[in-house]
């Protein structure tokens, strides 16, 4: 007799409790973890006709996006124009800066390698795909053709980071 009353006032203090556990859990980062994932991430992007040295990329993305390079071993310049325009078209007054700016990266492998990491996507709200598209100008020497691809954060996650040039062997001391 006595352990169905036990058994019943654990339930019961279970089903108490169940309002707390759902706040606990929207509060965690559990709860955004498990929120993106049932949104699948996306990074939509255009190659641009490249030129000596340089590939321009018009890229618009709901999750972080990597920018990755191989057969190529050599320094990647990279900048972000979050607006402006394009062959007499306006981009970008629906996007936000996806990270830096600016960034510079050394590839020492012919190997795979992000040169540039995005911290966010590249949408801020609602509208045409133009709007919320940022162009990446990725700029190498100009004799390499070196094979850039733009991957989504959860496809890029085994893919090594490239050195920054920040952190170069030459530029220390």
């Amino acid at each position: 007799m006595k352990k169905r009353y036990i058994v019943l006032g654990l339930v019961a203090l279970e089903i108490a409790l169940l309002p707390f556990a759902g706040t606990l859990l929207h509060k965690t980062d559990f709860y955004a973890d498990m929120k993106a994932l049932a949104k699948p991430q996306r990074a939509i992007h255009v190659k641009l006709p490249p030129e000596p040295g340089m590939t321009r990329y018009m890229v618009s993305a709901n999750a972080p996006f990597v920018v990755t390079a191989e057969e190529m071993i050599g320094q990647f310049d990279i900048n972000i124009y979050p607006s402006g325009e394009i062959n007499g078209k306006p981009f970008g007054h629906n996007a936000q800066a996806p990270g830096e700016l600016k960034a510079c990266s050394l590839t020492e492998t012919l190997e795979p390698r992000a040169v540039y990491r995005s911290d966010t996507g590249t949408i801020a709200k609602d509208g045409e795909i133009l709007s919320k598209t940022v162009l990446v100008e990725i700029r190498y020497e100009p004799y390499y053709k070196p094979d850039l691809k733009i991957l989504t954060e959860n496809k890029s996650k085994t893919i090594l980071s490239a050195q920054s040039c920040e952190k170069s062997p030459d530029k220390a001391i």
